[in-house]
């Protein structure tokens, strides 16, 4: 099967196009009719069941092609039957319910037929056919609904989403013998960065279920000229996810950033008067992680933002590494208006309290932030500024050493960090996150996703 290229519509039956015609196109509840490339993978969920195995099937490639489009009309098309029973899924409650999802164009277009329960988050038709939303951020969300049964079920973005929920959910699709409508297993999705990817990869785009294309060069809606212009401002990774819609891409070294960049993207700067300064500090977690602080400086007049002096230490008390290097950088003519901390998982709530105290004593403010996106992706948002030439280092940082690291400057740490990036890294990159957090801070940008 793998990624269905071409479409023989004289081997559509006669049953299916009946189909096709009263749950989409006749329907009261779906509200946009597909394009017809949007309408290829419906003529297999509207199929019988074979050998009782119902249908499971991936649709997307590059950005904007329809998947959330198609995914409201999948969701929608069986709810003049009674026994209807809808699932929904992204990893997150937020995006769930964010912009330009599904509940989104369910609420717009079902508002006035259905009965909408935000709180339970839940569509029900007057009927009783029912759409569940829900998010699974991590494996034990998937024990809420496995005694459930689910005449279809749509992961939305599901190379987001863990594997183990993906094959887990699977085994709530099940319905009674009045059931008579085909059960179907959607997968809407880009490829992406995240583990998801090489199980939708595996499974569907060379794997034995069926892959359907549906990116932004089939979308006749779309400017497609200016549209790809608009894709080719991307870095080069989102370009092999968004613009390309390549399942097959591997992320390699230098991918992100390459060390000439890194090279290119320094700044002789001993003069900070004029600069506003903060501290970003990232706590040590467990095992040999590394507490590590950063000074980032914004220069109001050209908008760059600096990396001006760097620390970090193993040490489970590293009060004195960070009061040194206040003192190194007051010694420099810097002085900060606040620190931020990335609020740690566990008993965040007795430490938080301690910093508190322990920067008020130095007559600093304390912000902190619980961010809820990987460290590779909070990176990305300083690397772009870097490669834009508003995000530098600055040539300090190659004369000052870490005595714990056997004597390597602070530049060259950060340097090593930085090419180390990948999706999923076995050990934290502690000054690399100092700079994202100060970076999402500086730039005011959201911190949370």
């Amino acid at each position: 099967m793998t990624t269905v290229t071409e479409f023989d519509k004289t081997a559509v039956t006669d049953k299916v196009k009946e189909r096709y015609k009263r749950v989409i196109l006749d329907n009261p509840y779906v509200k946009l009719k597909p394009y017809p490339k949007q309408a290829i993978p419906f003529f297999e969920i509207l199929d019988d069941n074979h050998d009782n195995e119902p249908h499971s099937i991936l649709i997307g490639a590059g950005g904007y092609g329809g998947k959330t489009v198609a995914g409201s009309i999948i969701a929608t098309m069986y709810l003049e039957h009674k026994d209807t029973n809808v699932l929904v899924t992204r990893k997150t409650y937020k995006q769930l319910k964010g912009p330009d999802s599904i509940w989104e164009n369910l609420n717009g277009w079902l508002s006035d037929t259905c009965k909408i329960n935000s709180s339970e988050l839940s569509i029900t038709a007057p009927n009783g056919a029912k759409i569940w939303f829900r998010a699974f951020n991590d494996e034990s969300k998937m024990y809420d609904v496995k005694s459930e049964s689910y005449t279809l079920i749509i992961n939305d973005e599901a190379s987001e989403q863990l594997i183990r929920t993906l094959k887990f959910l699977y085994r709530s699709l099940r319905a009674d013998n009045t059931f008579k409508l085909p059960l179907a297993y959607i997968n809407l999705s880009n490829p992406s960065i995240y583990e998801g990817s090489q199980y939708l990869t595996d499974e569907y785009v060379d794997g034995s279920y069926n892959h359907y294309e549906l990116d932004w060069r089939d979308n006749p809606f779309v400017n497609k000229k200016k549209y790809k212009n608009t894709l080719s401002k991307l870095d080069f990774l989102d370009q092999q996810h968004q613009l390309y819609g390549d399942w097959h891409y591997q992320f390699t070294k230098g991918d992100l950033i390459s060390s000439e960049e890194i090279d290119g993207s320094t700044i002789k700067q001993s003069i900070f008067n004029g600069l506003a300064s903060i501290l970003s500090l990232d706590l040590a977690g467990k095992g040999r992680d590394k507490t590590a602080i950063s000074t980032i400086s914004l220069n109001p007049t050209n908008n760059i933002l600096s990396v001006d002096n760097i620390s970090q230490t193993v040490s489970s008390n590293p009060e004195r590494m960070i009061e040194n290097h206040i003192e190194e950088d007051n010694n420099n003519g810097i002085y900060h208006s606040l620190v931020l901390i990335e609020q740690e998982p566990g008993s965040w709530i007795s430490s938080e309290k301690y910093w508190k105290e322990y920067f008020k004593e130095l007559q600093l403010p304390l912000k902190t932030f619980k961010p809820e996106i990987s460290k590779f992706n909070r990176a990305r948002g300083f690397v772009r500024d870097m490669r834009n030439g508003a995000f530098k280092l600055n040539t300090l940082l190659k004369t000052k050493y870490d005595k714990e690291s056997n004597n390597k400057s602070y530049y060259d740490l950060t340097k090593n960090e930085l090419l180390s990036l990948k999706p999923i890294m076995e050990t934290s990159p502690n000054i690399i996150d100092t700079f994202s957090q100060a970076h999402h801070l500086l730039r005011k940008s959201k911190i949370t996703s």
